[in-house]
């Protein structure tokens, strides 16, 4: 059976998908879209994270010990990462994982029981405190979350729920230095959950991971801008060579492609690698200082 294939109206692409095929010249052009955004592999080592952690410690060398969240933290390896990093700069940590997932709770108790820097809390940070569905797709998988996707190999248990302000009002309070959140969907729901701190200025950093499963949830990379916006917190891509700091939000941030970004305190900028992005009339990022000239 054939299928109706509509003319793009542009010859040079139209014949490109004849020739290739529309599922290769589909994968094609979505490699080409991704690699010219710059959203490769997303792995810990290349794609930006290692860099913002070691910075981030850089830029708090008086922090006395330097606290951190990892929410969601599966493995532990941001930690891991984390730790590493301190210990290179012979810098004192306090680090609190929050992991509902019962394996992986296991799993973390176990390999950091001897740690006294690390507390693993079995618990899920939300917008609201309470209980909550929780979807698991395997003991350790990365996939595990508060958004019911109806994955075929997941079941649902019942999870405690907090807010990022409730647990660090009954924590001792203060600053909070960087806060790393990887919930697969439920991200804005945990940076709801922690915006009296950002309101407070009590958090210096949060990097979160974005994806299609954003949208099970309803969220969008517009609302995370706004939310940044009201507290005076700068809002960029995590990239291998430091922050994509966004002047405003476009369309073209929601694509839901998988990536990480991060709210940043002001402050706290000026100590991290970045470049500051503005959007031209073709809605292209642009390094704000060519904003003008690429817009022509």
């Amino acid at each position: 059976m054939s299928v109706f294939r509509p003319a793009s109206g542009h010859g040079l692409t139209d014949g490109l998908v004849r020739l290739l095929g529309r599922r290769r010249a589909w994968r094609l052009g979505r490699k080409l879209y991704t690699a010219a955004r710059g959203e490769g592999q997303n792995t810990i080592q290349t794609n930006g994270e290692k860099a913002l952690i070691e910075q981030a410690i850089a830029a708090f060398p008086e922090a006395a010990p330097f606290r951190a969240w990892d929410v969601g933290a599966n493995l532990g390896e941001w930690t891991d990462t984390l730790l590493a990093a301190a210990a290179k700069q012979g810098l004192a940590v306090r680090i609190n994982l929050f992991e509902p997932t019962p394996t992986a709770f296991t799993s973390l108790s176990d390999k950091y029981g001897d740690n006294a820097e690390v507390t693993v809390e079995q618990i899920a940070l939300s917008s609201k405190a309470g209980s909550a569905e929780f979807e698991v797709v395997g003991s350790h998988a990365g996939t595990n979350s508060l958004n019911l996707t109806g994955a075929p190999a997941g079941k649902t248990i019942k999870v405690a729920l907090t807010t990022g302000a409730d647990f660090h009002a009954t924590h001792g309070g203060g600053e909070v230095h960087l806060i790393k959140v990887d919930t697969e969907g439920h991200d804005l729901e945990v940076l709801r959950g922690i915006e009296p701190l950002l309101a407070q200025r009590a958090v210096g950093i949060v990097q979160f991971e974005y994806n299609w499963r954003w949208l099970v949830n309803g969220s969008s990379m517009r609302a995370a801008m706004l939310l940044a916006e009201r507290h005076g917190y700068r809002l960029g891509r995590v990239a291998p060579d430091g922050l994509e700091i966004y002047e405003a939000w476009n369309a073209e941030l929601d694509r839901f492609f998988e990536t990480n970004y991060a709210l940043v305190r002001p402050d706290v900028l000026s100590h991290l690698a970045h470049s500051v992005i503005g959007w031209c009339d073709a809605n292209l990022p642009v390094e704000r200082a060519n904003v003008q000239e690429n817009a022509k």
